[in-house]
């Protein structure tokens, strides 16, 4: 079968539309928590989860922490087809107890998870603001209403995935986003993007007296470059680009004949 000259040039054309996928690493560019009850940051240690508070009962208390990570994006044109999240840990702790009176006898039962479940979180706080440091705690303590803000929003928003840690030899842990944490990406290309790590487990113990110091949490490194964010791009074929120009070339060409014909 022949094809005319203006057909042939639309079928280079749309031949044109295929694509390849590229994989781009970009390493965290900062990292740091927030804390509750007070509302400041830290650059210092990334201990995300229950640290050192005293479970639920009468007078219990409770400091949570959770993390952010931060990414450059400003060299990422094409579109995000997919994504992956690679967090590097260096320690998990999971004890507690319960303390409850028997027989008139005060008794504490220690108590610990061999596994926790974390979640990673969209963040629509931006990063200049999630990165800035917030000062809170101290003696008498004061709350920094605008961290607790930050605080709530590192886990409190869309999940892009979740990962468990569990005792044992330490490794990198990594997860595949999901649509949202796509869509996400995609929205922040060309800026930087904040995303939050949650400790989605329940405190250990608790009872009439509260509980022991609770220590149920993921340190992550403080190394920003240790924590990677791995993205598939759609990026056109060399080889496609040449055939959109041939055959936008050979298109313009037949109709530029077309008018002369008819002149």
């Amino acid at each position: 079968m022949r094809f005319s000259p203006l057909l042939h040039a639309l079928l280079l054309t749309v031949a044109c539309c295929s694509a390849h996928a590229a994989d781009s690493t970009l390493p965290a560019v900062q990292v740091g928590i927030y804390q509750d009850p007070f509302g400041f940051s830290s650059p210092s240690v990334l201990n995300v989860g229950l640290n050192g508070g005293l479970a639920s009962g009468p007078g219990g208390f409770k400091s949570y922490r959770r993390a952010f990570l931060i990414f450059d994006l400003a060299g990422v044109v094409q579109p995000i087809t997919g994504a992956s999240l690679t967090v590097t840990p260096t320690e998990y702790v999971s004890q507690g107890g319960s303390v409850a009176v028997v027989n008139g006898t005060l008794v504490v039962t220690p108590l610990s998870n061999s596994s926790e479940p974390f979640s990673v979180f969209e963040v629509t706080t931006p990063a200049s603001v999630v990165g800035a440091a917030h000062v809170g705690g101290g003696f008498p303590p004061v709350t920094n209403s605008a961290g607790i803000a930050i605080f709530n929003d590192l886990g409190d928003g869309a999940v892009f995935g979740s990962f468990t840690a569990a005792r044992g030899p330490l490794a990198p842990l990594t997860l595949t986003l999901n649509d949202a944490a796509v869509s996400a990406l995609n929205s922040h290309r060309g800026e930087q993007i904040a995303i939050g790590v949650r400790h989605m487990g329940q405190a250990l113990g608790g009872g009439l007296f509260g509980a022991p110091m609770n220590i149920q949490h993921l340190q992550l490194s403080t190394l920003a470059a240790s924590h990677i964010l791995q993205i598939t791009t759609a990026v056109p074929e060399p080889s496609q680009t040449a055939l959109l120009l041939g055959g936008l070339t050979l298109l313009a060409v037949r109709l530029q004949r077309r008018r002369d014909e008819r002149a």
